[in-house]
This record gives C-alpha cells, sequence and structure tokens, in this order.
C-alpha cells in the first residue's frame, strides 16, 4: 500500500490492517515514496520525517510492516517496484492497492499499461469514487475493473481467483474514516487537536519537530 504518509494516519492504518484481515494475510506493507512523481518535493515534508512517522504508527499494528524499496534519492515508479518485488529472493507476486480515486489517475502514471497488465490491484471504494464514476476513464482502465466485493468474500480473491496473476482491478468496499493527511496538517497548523485521527507517538513527533507550523510546509 502505497503513499507519501504526509503524515500517516489512522485513516491509512486502519484500511490497511482491515485489508489484510479479510485477505488472510499475515501481514501487509506500507510502501512510503521518497520522491513522488505526481507531487513537487518543496510542497512536502522530507521523507525522512515522513517514514519516522510510519514507524512510529506501525507500533499500534504490529501485523503491517514498512516496504523500503522507495526510499531513494530519484524518483520512484510503483511499476518497477513492483517489478523488483516479483523478482527478489523471495518468490512473490506483489499486489498494488490504492483508492478508487487513483484508479481514475491511473492513465498518467508510468508505464501504466505495463503496471495493469502484469499485476494485479486493489481498490479500496471511498465516498463519491466508485465504478461509475470512472466511465470517462481510459478504457484501457476500466475494462480492467471487476465487480466490487465485501470484505466478507475478499477471501476468494486468493483461493479462486488466484490474486496476484495480474490484469486486474478488484474494487474492495471497506469501511473509511474520514480523516485526510490535508485535514490533519490543516488542524495541526490551526492548533486544533488530532485525537483519534493520528497514533499519540506520531502526534508527539509532529509536535516535537516543529511538523506542519502555519508558515511552514503544508
Amino acid at each position: 500500500m502505497g503513499g507519501t504518509f504526509d503524515p500517516v494516519h489512522y485513516g491509512h492504518l486502519r484500511i490497511a490492517d482491515q485489508l489484510r484481515t479479510a485477505l488472510g494475510l499475515p501481514e501487509l506493507a506500507l510502501l512510503p515514496t521518497a520522491v513522488p512523481p505526481h507531487k513537487p518535493l518543496d510542497s512536502m515534508t522530507s521523507a525522512e520525517h515522513r517514514v519516522a512517522m510510519v514507524r512510529l504508527a506501525l507500533g499500534e499494528f504490529p501485523a503491517l510492516t514498512l516496504c523500503a524499496l522507495e526510499l531513494t534519492d530519484s524518483i520512484a515508479y510503483t511499476v518497477d517496484t513492483l517489478r523488483t518485488l516479483r523478482a527478489g529472493p523471495t518468490a512473490t507476486d506483489p499486489v498494488f492497492v490504492v483508492g478508487m480515486d487513483s484508479v481514475a489517475e491511473l492513465s498518467t502514471w508510468h508505464d501504466y499499461r505495463g503496471l495493469l497488465v502484469e499485476f494485479d490491484l486493489i481498490a479500496i471504494a471511498r465516498p463519491g469514487h466508485d465504478r461509475s464514476s470512472l466511465r470517462d476513464c481510459d478504457p484501457f482502465v476500466v475494462e480492467r475493473i471487476q465487480p466490487a466485493i465485501d470484505p466478507g468474500g475478499a477471501r476468494r480473491l486468493i483461493e479462486d481467483e488466484h490474486l496476484g496473476r495480474g490484469g486486474r482491478i478488484f474494487p474492495l468496499r471497506l469501511p473509511t474514516q474520514a480523516v485526510s493527511s490535508r485535514e490533519i496538517r490543516r488542524r495541526t497548523a490551526a492548533g486544533e487537536p488530532l485525537d483519534d485521527l493520528v497514533p499519540a507517538d506520531v502526534v508527539l513527533y509532529i509536535r516535537r519537530h516543529n511538523l506542519y507550523a502555519r508558515g511552514g510546509k503544508p
């Protein structure tokens, strides 16, 4: 499950852990990217801080892990990261997790056709973003979207659909928390509490390093 995690919050963490449970997996990896292709670096908190906050947050979610493949000084492309995982010493068929809103933007991603042919994606449904909202998207993307499933039916993706063989996007309905990294940055700048949105250790880290303060980086 990739992202900039600026900062990581319970929305990320609970979705990842719910997905892991629904699929019956022993662990699921968060994949912070140091240099994202679609976001200017001067608008982001440093990768050092973002990764430190992820590490702290995982203390509450021991079945989630950190994948450090994209913590480099150069732009990291999802398709290249998944190919590296697939070719690694441990045989694996990686599956990438995105929000359904990101599916609408897949045609702007580097080598998105290769990504969609070679790998499976799980798309977490979000309010206002479902299959009907993708009618105007690239047909190459839309034709790979499978019928939406509920958490109770997720294990069949592994057992019956051979999840990981590639070429498909599986929308999964999971309860989501109405929180975003942008809202947390806004609350921090305004001096508002972050209760129940961010792990306590992450809140302390934000305050200790004066992150997202008014007048600083968003």
